[in-house]
């Protein structure tokens, strides 16, 4: 049987005992990588030429406890060693991650790794809407060279950005020289 229950701030629609309406959101998926290896140090560097910091969350207990960091130009922060099969889950509130001629944020581990998720996340958490990722000038290269030349990562086939709406360069040199690649988006 199907019926409506209705309060003062309250609509739901019920189909059975199933409710239809209000429907949780979806879980974030959040920027992942998960090591292929064993004591695998994941970093991640920041070679920008701009002064502020960049700032990041990451878990590596699935989500149930989050850590922060900033990082400045010119820094390298190691983030985590995991165990193979660990897991790192990363979201940012950052404008952009890169800038042209080779300068930006870039990942690097001892190890082999995938990544995995949404790589919007890196920039602005669980907002991954075209209106965000496409707004404003200073998008233009937001992801380039974010992996490029780190031959541990092999696998890139679950990674997402679901923006359609993509600035000019977004993702210039994403996986540039990453020579154990066999798997891309």
């Amino acid at each position: 049987a199907s019926y409506f229950k209705v309060g003062s701030s309250d609509c739901k629609i019920y189909l059975g005992d199933t409710l239809l309406y209000p429907q949780e959101p979806p879980a974030p998926q959040y920027f992942t990588i998960t090591s292929l290896a064993a004591n695998n140090t994941i970093t991640l560097s920041n070679n920008r030429r701009q002064s502020s910091a960049s700032t990041f969350s990451y878990s590596t207990d699935n989500g149930t406890t989050w850590s922060t960091f900033s990082l400045s130009s010119g820094q390298t922060q190691t983030i985590a060693t995991l165990a193979n099969g660990g897991t790192l889950m990363m979201y940012g509130t950052n404008t952009t991650l890169g800038t042209a001629y080779n300068y930006g944020h870039y990942f690097r581990a001892t190890g082999n790794y995938e990544v995995s998720g949404e790589l919007s996340s890196l920039v602005n958490g669980s907002d991954v809407t075209d209106t965000y990722i496409a707004s404003g000038a200073s998008r233009t290269n937001t992801f380039a060279q974010l992996f490029s030349g780190d031959t541990h990562l092999t696998s890139a086939e679950n990674l997402k950005i679901s923006s359609t709406a993509l600035p000019q360069s977004c993702c210039n040199g994403l996986f540039r020289d990453c020579t154990s690649l066999v798997k891309a988006p």
